[in-house]
């Protein structure tokens, strides 16, 4: 390998030509119902032709997100595919929360050094997550910072851009009282709690297989909401917990009642948090998921077809008048 005054600052332009090849060879031909890529990546720029076909008022959805510090334990445990997913979950399951379906993602990749090997685990995940919800790798940056990131570590942000008819938008303008509140189950704690879960690690050893299962793409939500299933808003429950993310969605005037005996609370999650300081589930739900991943403020006639349409949704509580908005556990 030769030898340059970049390369001996840290900065391997050459490989980091490499593994961008590598990624445009595996995204060479893109293309779905809703559009196709005609530049990605290798350019500068990346072009994509949407295709609109019965849109009337179409409006553009974007989010962005990253995996938080469930990195760094992924990283130890080299898990890095799984990581590569949960990035897109996170980001297209808030896409999800107006009702809109996703276009195409990019990503960040940040690092000291380019780890070829770990860059490929991590964007093969990605890409798997992707098919999920046929949603295209458009683009993205891989970023070689050395003295800034310290040795292995590096990050990992995604943005993914989406599209949502106008009349359709989920949201707080939607939900009235009476609704009902179903719950979509979890995979595990996809990606929150994190933090506080490293300050306990060596307690937490025996369920170091369930802390990194890959977060939960809920694709089958833009297929409910083309079938007019009643949902009215949508709250993914990711850093806070349940009645943090839930208040989201939530108008003036309106208190959600959740019956946490219905919820698929998994026991090994309820043991993490006691590991944790968490002895209750009113402490464990401002923190972790408590094994649900997304929460559905639905139409009242709606809650029996929509829990028959979808595999393992739960009804687990209704939205009731108030004066003052929150979430109470009753």
């Amino acid at each position: 390998m030769i030898s340059t005054p970049y390369r001996d600052a840290g900065v391997d332009t050459a490989k980091a030509t490499q593994t961008a090849s590598w990624l445009q060879t595996t995204t060479a031909t893109q293309r779905h119902a809703a559009g196709e890529v005609l530049a990605g990546i290798g350019g500068f720029a990346a072009l994509y032709r949407p295709e609109l076909g019965d849109y009337r008022e179409p409006l553009l959805v974007s989010c962005t997100d990253g995996v938080g510090t469930k990195l760094a334990l992924a990283a130890e445990q080299r898990c890095l595919e799984g990581i590569g997913i949960d990035l897109v979950a996170m980001c297209v399951n808030d896409l999800f929360t107006c009702g809109a379906r996703p276009l195409f993602f990019l990503d960040y990749y940040g690092c000291n050094a380019l780890a070829e090997a770990d860059f490929k685990l991590v964007l093969q995940g990605v890409q798997r997550g992707l098919r999920q919800v046929d949603c295209l790798l458009l683009g993205g940056e891989t970023a070689q910072l050395p003295h800034f990131y310290r040795g292995d570590n590096f990050e990992l942000v995604g943005f993914v851009v989406g599209i949502v008819e106008r009349a359709q938008v989920l949201g707080a303008a939607r939900v009235q009282v009476g609704d009902r509140l179903v719950a979509f189950p979890s995979s595990g704690l996809h990606c929150n709690g994190f933090s506080l879960l490293r300050q306990h690690q060596a307690r937490l050893a025996p369920y170091r297989q369930q802390l990194l299962v890959p977060t939960r793409i809920y694709h089958e939500i833009p297929a409910l909401c083309a079938r007019q299933m009643g949902l009215h808003a949508l709250a993914h429950i990711t850093g806070g917990g349940i009645a943090h993310n839930l208040q989201r969605v939530l108008p003036a005037g309106c208190r959600a009642v959740i019956d946490p005996q219905r919820l698929p609370v998994p026991a090994w999650m309820t043991e993490v948090a006691a590991h944790c300081g968490l002895h209750t589930f009113a402490a464990a739900q401002q923190v972790f998921n408590m094994g649900i991943g997304l929460l559905a403020c639905v139409a009242a006639e709606m809650e029996t077809p929509l829990l028959a349409a979808t595999q393992d949704g739960v009804g687990v509580g209704e939205i009731v008048a108030a004066p003052t908005t929150g979430v109470d556990f009753g």
